[in-house]
Parts: structure tokens; C-alpha cells; sequence
């Protein structure tokens, strides 16, 4: 029987540590955003959320557009 091996070299790692630690930072600063500096991080990480939210509705509406024009 073969098992799927997942290579996990040292530069994976370091990003999955990134993002570890990336969100435990916006868990933080949504639950302490009353601290100046924390509410000075969470409104930097909902404008990039609002911003990453805007970008994919539009590009979902730009295909759906383009779907039913195709059609």
C-alpha cells in the first residue's frame, strides 16, 4: 500500500508559521480593539477584508455577466 507523502521543506513550514501566527494577530486584535494599538490593527485588517470581499464580488459578478452574455 502507498501513502501520499507531503514534502514539508523548511520554507512550507515557515509559511504555515506566517499564517499561524497572522491570524492569532487578527483574533487578538478584534478581541482587544478597544486598546488603541490593537484598534489601530484591526481597522488596517477589516479595510484589507472589506477591500478582499469588494474585489471577489466583483470578479464573481464580472463572470457571471460574461456566462449569461456567452449564452
Amino acid at each position: 500500500m502507498n501513502f501520499l507523502w507531503i514534502d514539508h521543506s523548511r520554507e512550507i513550514f515557515l509559511w504555515d508559521v506566517f499564517y499561524i501566527i497572522l491570524g492569532i494577530l487578527i483574533i487578538i486584535s478584534f478581541f482587544l480593539r478597544g486598546i488603541p494599538v490593537f484598534g489601530w490593527l484591526w481597522s488596517i485588517f477589516k479595510w484589507i477584508f472589506i477591500a478582499w470581499f469588494v474585489i471577489l464580488g466583483v470578479d464573481m459578478a464580472k463572470k457571471s455577466l460574461k456566462n449569461w452574455w456567452d449564452k
